[in-house]
This record gives C-alpha cells, sequence and structure tokens, in this order.
C-alpha cells in the first residue's frame, strides 16, 4: 500500500423506487385534512425523505434526523398522519438505505513529483 495515496470514500445512494411526486400523492391520499396547507406539509415531509439519500453529507444527515426522529411526529400530526407509516413508506421506497453500506472506498492518484526531482534517493547517502 502506498502511504502517499490519498483515500476517497464516496457514498453511492442507491436509487429509489419511486420519486418525490408518488410520494407526495401517496402522503396526501392518508392525510386527515385535505387543503392548500396539509399539501405544503406533505411536500415538506417527501423533501426531506429524498434528502435522505442526497450526495451533501450534512443534507442528508439533517434529512435522516428529521425523517427518523421527534421532528417527523409533530409535523405528521399537524396533517393527521402516522409518522410509523411515513418511515415504512420512506423505508419501503428505498429513501432509508443502510449508510454503511453504500459507501465505496477508493484510492485517488498519489501525488506526482516535481520535475527534476527523482522518487528514489541516492544509494551512498551523498548529496548531488
Amino acid at each position: 500500500m502506498n502511504p502517499s495515496c490519498i483515500r476517497t470514500d464516496r457514498w453511492r445512494p442507491p436509487k429509489p423506487l419511486v420519486g418525490q411526486r408518488v410520494l407526495e400523492k401517496v402522503l396526501n391520499r392518508h392525510t386527515a385534512v385535505n387543503c392548500s396547507e396539509s399539501r405544503l406539509l406533505v411536500a415538506v415531509i417527501s423533501a426531506a425523505i429524498v434528502d435522505c439519500l442526497s450526495l451533501g453529507k450534512g443534507v442528508r444527515h439533517e434529512a435522516r434526523r428529521f425523517v427518523l426522529g421527534p421532528d417527523l411526529e409533530r409535523w405528521c400530526d399537524w396533517v393527521g398522519l402516522n409518522p410509523d407509516f411515513v418511515r415504512r413508506i420512506a423505508q419501503q421506497a428505498g429513501y432509508l438505505a443502510d449508510e454503511q453500506q453504500y459507501w465505496e472506498g477508493g484510492r485517488a492518484k498519489a501525488p506526482t513529483q516535481p520535475q527534476g526531482q527523482t522518487a528514489t534517493p541516492n544509494p551512498e547517502g551523498a548529496s548531488a
């Protein structure tokens, strides 16, 4: 293993089974209230679910914290959705994938030597 190689891990999320529009339609069918405000709240919830597969680490972690935490319960309560149902839909649609399973390790190229310098040291230890 070359110690001068730089480790580059990339998260390659799986492709979800359905898109955000389908999520919104399913969730809107199960709300207790049918108005423009409830559709807005469902759009925010579904956007958070989609962000669970974001390539941006901060966005992904915040979305997962929202979907898996108590904040989702408050938002679901406002529109009459069961938060466990929302999480189950997100899981079945492929948005709550296990993060560790989709990390790909790789190696970047080693830094190149500047021109005029050799990569091997002088065997006699004498300076040139």
